[in-house]
C-alpha cells in the first residue's frame, strides 16, 4: 500500500454513484429555475461584465467567427487573449451551441457538479470513509466561497477542475505512464478558465504535497521528479494556445507589478465569519449581506459544522498530508488577511510580481480546498471510532462545545461593540441556527457508528448530507439572486443615432461611470436595466454597441492611458473625443439619457500633417488644447523617416470605408503621398496591405494607428493575426498528441 493512501473501508454506505445521485438532486433543488432556463443569474459582475463576454462569444460562433479582437470595447482591443474569455477552453461548447443565458447556468453547474464528485473522490483517497467523503464533496460544491464566484463563470471551471488535478496529479507521481496523461489534461482544463491565482494556489498546494512525497513517499526521488515536471511540462504545452497570447497581452497591458492593491482582504476580524457568517455583515437595499470592507467576495462562510470538524482534524494525532493541509490552509487565512495579516506585505515585497493580481481575499480559495479535506478527516476519525472507544468522541463533543461557545461569544461581541451597519438581531438568530445544526450534526455523526442496519445507516448518511446543504444554501438571503432570463433580450437603445463600427462610439461620463458603479435601486430588475441603457461596462456588448470605454480585464497600456483622461473629469477633451468618434455621450447629471456630438470623426481619415514628438511625449501632445485631429495625427520621431516630409493634405479623403470585427478595407485618394489614420488601438498583431502589397501600421496619436499611403487612390486593407495564438497552437497540438500516445501506453504498476 502506498504511504497517504488510505483504502475505503468495506462499508458502502455512501458508495460514489449514490453521492453522485444525491449531488446532483441538490443541485436540482437548489437552482430549479436556472435548470429549466426560466431565470438566469445577473447579480454583480456576472450581468455586467461575464454574460456579455460570453453572449459575444457565441455570437461569434454563430457568425463563424474566431473573437480575436473585440472591436467593441476600449476603442479595439485583444478578446481572445483575455483570461476569463475562455476562448480556448473545450467545454465552452456547453455554452457556444446551446442557447444563453440557460447554457451559461448548465456550465457552470456543471463545473461545480464535478469539483463535487472530484473533493468526494479525493477525500474518500485521503480518509477512506466515503460519507466523511461525502461531506467534503458537498462543502466543497456548496460554500459561501462559491456561491460568491458564481458572478464568473470561469472561476466555477477552475475550481470544478482543482481536486481533479490533484488526485490525477498524485496518481501520476506513483504510477506515471496513462495517468501523466490524465493529470495533464486536468491541469490543462484548469489553466484554460483564465484564473490565474486559483491556478497558482492549486500548484502551491501539489507543490507542498510533491515536497512531502519527495521527502517521505515511497516513490524514487528521480522517477517521482520526472513524473512531476512532466506533468508540468505536459500542462504547459496543451496550455501554449492560451497562455503565449495572454502573455503577449499582459506584457502590454495597463497591469505591472504596482497594479495590485492589498484592499478588500479579509477583514482583522474576518475568521469569525466562518462560524457567524453575519457577523458585522451589511445589507446592501436589495437585501443581500456582505462585508463592507470588500466586495469582491460577498461571503465565504463553509458552514459552521464543516470548520468543527476541520478544527477537530487539527487536534487529532497525526494522519497522513495532516501538516501539509493545516499549512496550506493557516497560510491561505493569513494572507487573506492582506495587510492585517502582515504576512501579505512581505510575501509582495519579495514577489512584486503578485502586484499583477489583485486582493488577497483570493489565497482563501486555497483554504476552501484544504478545509473540506481536513473536514473530512476529522468526520472519519468519529465514523470509524469503536463504539466503546470515548477518547474520540469525548474530544470530538469538546470540539462541538467549543465551537458553540465561540459562536455565543460573537453574538455577544456584536451586540456590545456592534459596528454602524450591523444588524444583531438577525444576525444573533442566524448564528443560533448554525449552531443548532451543527450541533444537530455532530449528534448524527456520533450516532452513525451506533447503527448497525445498512438502510439507516444510509438514510443517516443522507440526512447528515441534507441537513448540511440546507445550512449552505439558506445560511444568508440572497446570496444567489436570480432573474427571468428576459432581462438579457434585447432592448432598445437610447442612443440616437446608435453608434456602429467604423462611424462612430459611444462613452460613459465619469459622472455616470460612478453612480452605476455603485448603484443603489433596489429592485434588481430595474437596476440590470438601468445598467444596461447606460451601456455599464461590458453591457455593450450585449447590444453590440461600439465604445470608446469599456470593461475587460486587461486593456494595451496606451489605450488604457488616453481613456483614463478622457474620463478623469478634469477635462472634457473635446478634440480627442471627437478624434475616438464618440458620437453620444452620456448627458451632464445624467446615468442613462445620453447626448448626441455632431463633431465626431469617422473612424478612419486621412490627410493630417504628422506632427513629430519625443518618445514618451505623444499622450501629452493628443491631451493639449491644441491638438487638431482633422489636420494633425501625433508621431513620434522614431517613426518611420518616409512620412516626415509629408504635409497636411486638404484634398486627401477617405472614399469608403468598412470594418468587421477583426478586419477593416479602406479606400483612399490622395493627390500627394499621405497618411491615413485609424482611429483603433494599435496592437503589433494588426497587419496592413496597401493594394495587396504589405505595409507598417504606424503608432499614431500616443494609441491608435496610422498607414502611410503614396499618391494616388489606394485600397487599405487592415486584419487582425495573432501570431502568438499560432505558434501556441502548434505547441498544444504536439503536446495533446504526446498526451494521447502516453494515455494508450499499457498501464504500469503502482511503484
Amino acid at each position: 500500500m502506498n504511504a497517504g493512501v488510505i483504502q475505503p473501508k468495506a462499508d458502502r454506505t455512501l458508495p460514489a454513484p449514490r453521492f453522485a445521485w444525491l449531488l446532483a438532486a441538490f443541485f436540482a433543488v437548489a437552482y430549479p429555475g436556472l435548470l429549466i432556463g426560466a431565470r438566469t443569474l445577473f447579480f454583480r459582475d456576472f450581468g455586467v461584465i461575464a454574460y456579455p463576454v460570453i453572449s459575444y462569444e457565441h455570437d461569434c460562433f454563430w457568425r463563424g467567427e474566431f473573437p480575436l479582437w473585440d472591436p467593441y470595447s476600449h476603442c479595439g482591443a485583444p478578446f481572445a487573449a483575455q483570461w476569463g474569455a475562455m476562448c480556448y477552453y473545450p467545454f465552452s461548447a456547453i455554452y457556444l451551441v446551446l442557447p444563453p443565458p440557460w447554457s451559461l447556468s448548465l456550465f457552470w453547474m456543471a463545473h461545480l457538479y464535478l469539483g463535487g464528485v472530484g473533493m468526494f473522490l479525493l477525500a474518500r483517497r485521503y480518509c477512506g470513509n466515503s460519507v466523511a467523503a461525502g461531506l467534503a464533496g458537498l462543502a466543497f460544491a456548496f460554500n459561501g466561497l462559491v456561491f460568491s464566484s458564481l458572478a464568473w463563470p470561469n472561476y466555477s471551471v477552475a475550481l470544478g477542475w482543482m481536486p481533479w488535478t490533484v488526485l490525477l496529479a498524485e496518481a501520476a507521481w506513483r504510477k506515471g505512464g496513462r495517468h501523466l496523461a490524465g493529470a495533464a489534461l486536468a491541469g490543462a482544463f484548469q489553466m484554460l478558465s483564465g484564473v490565474p491565482e486559483i491556478v497558482l494556489l492549486t500548484w502551491a498546494l501539489l507543490g507542498l504535497l510533491w515536497a512531502r512525497e519527495f521527502l517521505a513517499g515511497p516513490t524514487p526521488r528521480l522517477l517521482l521528479a520526472s513524473r512531476h515536471f512532466g506533468v508540468v511540462a505536459l500542462v504547459a504545452g496543451l496550455c501554449s494556445v492560451q497562455l503565449l497570447p495572454f502573455f503577449d497581452l499582459l506584457s502590454r497591458s495597463q497591469r505591472d507589478s504596482a497594479f495590485g492593491s492589498s484592499g478588500w482582504a479579509m477583514p482583522a476580524w474576518g475568521w469569525a465569519n466562518l462560524v457567524a457568517p453575519l457577523f458585522h455583515a451589511a445589507r446592501s437595499p436589495q437585501g443581500v449581506y456582505y462585508l463592507p470592507r470588500h466586495i469582491f467576495i460577498t461571503s465565504y462562510y463553509l458552514g459552521l459544522a464543516w470548520t468543527t470538524l476541520a478544527v477537530f482534524a487539527a487536534v487529532l494525532p497525526a494522519f497522513p498530508r495532516k501538516k501539509t493541509l493545516l499549512l496550506a490552509a493557516g497560510g491561505a487565512m493569513v494572507l487573506s488577511l492582506g495587510d492585517d495579516g502582515f504576512v501579505f506585505p512581505l510575501l509582495k515585497s519579495t514577489f512584486p510580481q503578485l502586484g499583477f493580481a489583485r486582493y488577497p481575499i483570493k489565497f482563501f480559495y486555497l483554504a476552501s480546498f484544504c478545509l473540506p479535506l481536513l473536514a473530512a478527516r476529522g468526520a472519519a476519525a468519529v465514523l470509524d471510532a469503536p463504539p466503546e472507544d470515548q477518547v474520540v468522541r469525548r474530544r470530538f463533543r469538546r470540539t462541538i462545545g467549543g465551537a458553540l461557545a465561540v459562536a455565543a461569544a460573537l453574538v455577544a461581541w456584536a451586540g456590545v461593540l456592534p459596528l454602524p451597519a450591523d444588524h444583531w438581531p438577525e444576525m444573533a438568530l442566524n448564528t443560533a441556527v448554525r449552531a443548532a445544526l451543527t450541533l444537530g450534526a455532530g449528534f448524527g455523526l456520533l450516532r452513525f457508528p451506533l447503527i448497525a442496519s445498512p438502510r439507516r445507516r444510509a438514510f443517516l448518511a443522507a440526512g447528515l448530507l441534507a441537513a448540511l446543504w440546507l445550512d449552505a444554501v439558506a445560511y444568508s438571503p440572497n446570496l444567489v439572486p436570480t432573474l427571468p432570463t428576459e432581462v438579457f433580450a434585447p432592448v432598445e437603445t437610447p442612443l440616437r443615432p446608435a453608434p456602429a463600427l467604423g462611424e462612430s462610439r459611444a462613452m460613459v461620463s465619469p459622472y455616470a461611470e460612478e453612480r452605476l458603479y455603485a448603484s443603489r435601486v433596489p429592485d434588481f430588475q430595474n437596476d440590470l436595466l438601468g445598467k444596461r441603457l447606460g451601456l455599464w461596462a461590458n453591457l455593450n456588448l450585449l447590444d453590440l454597441v461600439p465604445k470608446a470605454d469599456g470593461g475587460l480585464t486587461l486593456q494595451i497600456r496606451e489605450e488604457s492611458q488616453v481613456e483614463a483622461a478622457v474620463r478623469s473629469g478634469t477635462n472634457d477633451y473635446p478634440n480627442l473625443l471627437d478624434f475616438l468618434g464618440v458620437r453620444q455621450i452620456t448627458a451632464p447629471g445624467k446615468i442613462v439619457d445620453w447626448r448626441e456630438r455632431t463633431n465626431s470623426l469617422p473612424w478612419a481619415t486621412a490627410g493630417q500633417k504628422p506632427l513629430f514628438v519625443a518618445p514618451g511625449r505623444a499622450l501629452e501632445a493628443v491631451l493639449a488644447p491644441g491638438f487638431d485631429p482633422r489636420r494633425q495625427v501625433i508621431l513620434e520621431e522614431t517613426a518611420d523617416p518616409a512620412v516626415r516630409s509629408l504635409k497636411f493634405q486638404q484634398a486627401a479623403s477617405v472614399q469608403k470605408a468598412y470594418f468587421a470585427r477583426q478586419s477593416a478595407r479602406i479606400q483612399v485618394s490622395s493627390p500627394a503621398a499621405t497618411v491615413l489614420t485609424v482611429a483603433q488601438t494599435w496592437h503589433p498583431n494588426w497587419r496592413a496591405n496597401v493594394d495587396g502589397q504589405p505595409a507598417t501600421i504606424l503608432r499614431a496619436n500616443h494609441a491608435f494607428q496610422a498607414v502611410l499611403l503614396p499618391p494616388g487612390a489606394h485600397e487599405v486593407r487592415l486584419s487582425y493575426e495573432d501570431r502568438q495564438m499560432k505558434l501556441g497552437g502548434a505547441i498544444s497540438l504536439v503536446s495533446l498528441l504526446a498526451s494521447l500516445a502516453l494515455a494508450a501506453a499499457k498501464p504500469r504498476r503502482e511503484t
